[in-house]
């Protein structure tokens, strides 16, 4: 029986051809040698070992043969029309590379490169002429208008000259930052260091390292090896050899000399960097269903889920307890998160031992995060990721539940007797409920504060009387340490807490929050954080009562927003040991929770981390701008250790970010209809974002666009989507408007009274909700703002306006 290798592309073929694909691999794999396979050598062909395989009169598919061993290895590499299959292989050619042992496919096509940098660099000269001929007539003051010809921002206004008057109703700003020359000159990169340090074929880098930008370099690897094309991506970004080297996973073992040809196939095609062009299939009972899935989807990335090297090692390899992955967004840790949780189900983790590699049902794992929309489109994706994947209605049934962490905290809540459900609430609140009780809302949540504050016996002075340090001072200081009586309240350590009290302010503090949790107890609602607390003495009483724990293992994503009391219950979920808990978190993006040290809730993962740096998603241009907005400000992560804002890197490239400036509403959106038409033009298929910071200037910017003849989208997918800032979380655009960021909308005002602690606290989820609806541009941005811009915004845009 013979294996199959696919190569990881998307192939535009119709429903019937793909099946009759899928039909031809299929015989194949069961026997090469039969009459039906038509399966024919190539004269004249740069590799000897390439073969055309018949799939009807018109098309034939290519594959390589590589004998040797028990079987033999077939690689598909495409299908094509007769005649074009005939020519595309002559100029096909499988390697394994000398330097670094990895299994590439190569098209001889040199000639092709030579013209496309040549055409970039007629480019190059055009878009300089332009500008030296725009700034020489600026300077004379004959015209302050855009150079016919030049590639001026839909809804653009020329900044106007001093002494003219700017337009009265909207004037957009544009923000132009240069399109960067690649870094490789200054790094000492040159074909020889490429060649031998990385193996990297000359015939690519020479054209390469030629490139006037990143732009143009990333033209010009379009038909690179995708090992290739990301290490010349890094390194144009100031990636170093070494840092290439770790991405990539190259450890430096080349070609084997005098290594039979099949098993050398096989140590080259399942090396980290061959997995981002190829996946082997083998030739197990599963590869025929695999093989179908892929064929049939006509798409490999989305079946796949792309993974980087670095990513696959986060993903599949075993631990010793819980382990930690952070990174900005963009950075797919969304994506090791969705491969983690398939490992864990499949029993594949690498390196473990064969005890964890085998069992007679599926183990119980929950991928969770921190709404039920984020983790409905987890579900999704975790069904084009593998669609076969078993499956858990509720969390602690065999396979993987995936759930959002409050429908896990109800779920555990209404399992439990009246007996746990007592004893976990005297535990957690000092006397017993007798039936699981409702979730309050931020509403009731305040309203209740408000009322315990005005009827408590004594009223705490300041900022202390407030909900917000209320919250604060109930969630990381009374719940995190079970506290239930006023003694141990008055001597409980406050580390952490930006606000000192003393004895006297502490009794005026116990004083509402006990009232507090009376007004709680009336209502029968609690917030989310207590009803996190609850279920996690419900499980952990069953443990202690030897009823073990209810789940094998939890992957978290978005774990940044994460409060008390569903870490507490996350503990509970699963027993301390190899591959417990896997974190995926970014301390940038909370906009949600406070800080809050892990550590304290008996998981340890300090020295058990992997930062993810490298951005997949986003252009370097709009990375630049999101990253910008936190620039001055102090993060840090779930090990209360500071997260710092450097290092992150893009090697994608684009139109950099536009800002639009109009003292209405109704300009705005004049600003944002012309991007959005000049974009829809471009490409129907766009997915466009309009962000905003609240639910009111939703509804007014869906009235005015669609009163302009926009049609407003609901869902996902292409279209124009109208939503607010907070509700983008997750989310992915091709192009996003953020509109009303005008300072007294971004940042919210703070209500008066607030102690510097919380408004600190303000200000930094503020700045993280920027970033995070920032970063949901994928291709290109455009801001707009009242007469006064947001203060949170970065500098160089606030300069621009201010031209």
């Amino acid at each position: 029986m013979a294996t199959i290798t696919l190569i990881n592309k998307k192939e535009n073929l119709d429903g019937s051809l793909r099946k009759r694909v899928f039909d031809m691999l299929s015989k194949l794999q069961d026997d090469d040698t039969s009459v039906g396979a038509h399966v024919e050598p190539i004269k004249n062909a740069v590799d000897e070992r390439i073969r055309s395989v018949r799939v009807n009169d018109g098309f034939r598919a290519l594959v390589f043969r590589i004998d040797g061993g028990a079987e033999t290895h077939y690689v598909y590499v495409g299908t094509y029309q007769h005649d074009e299959a005939y020519d595309v292989a002559a100029t096909m050619q499988l390697r394994v590379n000398p330097v670094n042992g990895v299994l590439t496919l190569v098209r001889e096509q040199a000639a092709e490169l030579d013209a496309k940098i040549a055409a970039e660099r007629r480019k190059q000269e055009q878009a300089e002429a332009a500008q030296h001929k725009a700034a020489q007539a600026t300077a004379g003051g004959l015209d302050h208008g855009p150079t016919p010809g030049d590639d001026a921002a839909p809804g653009a206004t020329p900044v106007a000259a001093p002494d003219e008057d700017p337009a009265s109703d909207a004037t957009p700003t544009v923000a132009v930052a240069e399109d960067s020359a690649p870094a490789f000159a200054d790094n000492g990169i040159t074909v020889e260091v490429l060649e031998r340090e990385l193996g990297i074929d000359p015939a690519v880098s020479t054209p390469a390292l030629a490139a006037p930008t990143l732009s143009a370099l990333e033209e010009l690897l379009e038909h690179a090896a995708p090992w290739e094309r990301d290490a010349l991506l890094g390194l144009a970004v100031d990636f170093t050899i070494d840092d290439v080297r770790r991405e990539l996973g190259l450890d430096g073992t080349g070609a084997g000399d005098g290594q039979d040809e099949a098993d050398e196939f096989i140590r080259a095609v399942t090396t980290p960097a061959a997995r981002m062009q190829f996946t082997y299939l083998g030739s197990g009972d599963d590869s025929t269903d695999v093989m179908r899935e892929i064929i049939e989807s006509g798409d490999f990335q989305a079946w796949t889920t792309f993974l980087h090297p670095t990513q696959q090692v986060l993903a599949n390899r075993y631990r010793n307890g819980s382990w930690r992955v952070s990174g900005g967004a963009g950075t797919g840790k969304t994506v090791v998160a969705l491969h983690r949780t398939r490992a864990l189900v499949r029993r594949s983790l690498e390196g473990a031992p064969p005890e964890a590699t085998q069992g007679d049902q599926p183990p119980r794992v929950l991928l969770t995060t921190f709404t039920r929309v984020l983790a409905s489109s987890l579900s999704r994706q975790l069904k084009i990721l593998d669609a076969d994947l078993p499956r858990a209605s509720t969390p602690g049934q065999p396979g993987v539940c995936v759930a959002g962490i409050d429908q896990t905290t109800m779920a555990v809540l209404n399992r439990a007797t009246d007996s746990q459900l007592a004893s976990a609430s005297h535990t957690i609140l000092g006397e017993s409920l007798s039936s699981v009780p409702g979730a309050a809302g931020d509403h009731d949540d305040r309203e209740m504060w408000f009322e315990a504050i005005e009827r408590a016996p004594l009223r705490p002075e300041g900022g202390a009387a407030t909900p917000e340090f209320l919250t604060g001072e109930f969630q990381t200081v009374v719940l995190a340490r079970k506290i239930t009586t006023k003694a141990d309240y008055l001597k409980a350590d406050r580390a952490g807490r930006g606000t000192a009290l003393n004895r006297k302010a502490r009794t005026a503090v116990w004083s509402v929050i006990e009232l507090y949790l009376a007004i709680a107890r009336r209502e029968n609602k609690y917030t989310w954080p207590v009803l996190g607390s609850l279920a996690a003495a419900v499980l952990d009483s069953v443990a202690d009562a030897g009823g073990g724990r209810l789940l094998d293992h939890v992957v978290v994503d978005e774990a940044q927003d994460f409060h008390v009391g569903h870490w507490k219950l996350l503990r509970a979920l699963v027993h301390d040991g190899p591959n417990d808990l896997f974190i995926a978190e970014d301390g940038h993006q909370r906009i949600y929770g406070r800080p809050i040290v892990l550590s304290r809730f008996g998981i340890n993962i300090r020295g058990r981390a992997t930062k993810l740096t490298l951005n997949y998603r986003t252009t370097a241009e709009n990375l630049g701008f999101a990253m910008g907005i936190l620039e001055g400000e102090t993060f840090v992560d779930v090990e209360g250790e500071a997260d710092s804002v450097g290092g992150y890197r893009s090697a994608r490239s684009g139109p950099a970010p536009r800002v639009g400036k109009a003292p209405t509403l109704g300009g705005e959106l004049d600003i944002a209809e012309e991007h959005i038409r000049a974009w829809l033009t471009d490409d129907e298929k766009a997915s466009i974002g309009v962000l905003t910071h609240n639910r009111r200037d939703v509804d007014r910017i869906i009235d005015g666009l669609e009163s302009r003849g926009i049609d407003i989208s609901s869902g996902e997918g292409p279209g124009v989507h109208v939503t607010t800032m907070h509700s983008s979380k997750g989310m992915e655009f091709t192009h996003v408007v953020l509109a009303r960021i005008t300072e007294g909308t971004v940042p919210a005002q703070a209500r008066h009274g607030l102690t510097a602690e919380d408004l600190e606290h303000l200000r930094r989820r503020e700045r993280s909700l920027l970033y995070v609806a920032a970063s949901r541009a994928r291709d290109q941005l455009v801001v707009t703002t009242g007469e006064t811009p947001s203060t949170l915004l970065p500098s160089i845009a606030e300069e621009e306006i201010a031209s």
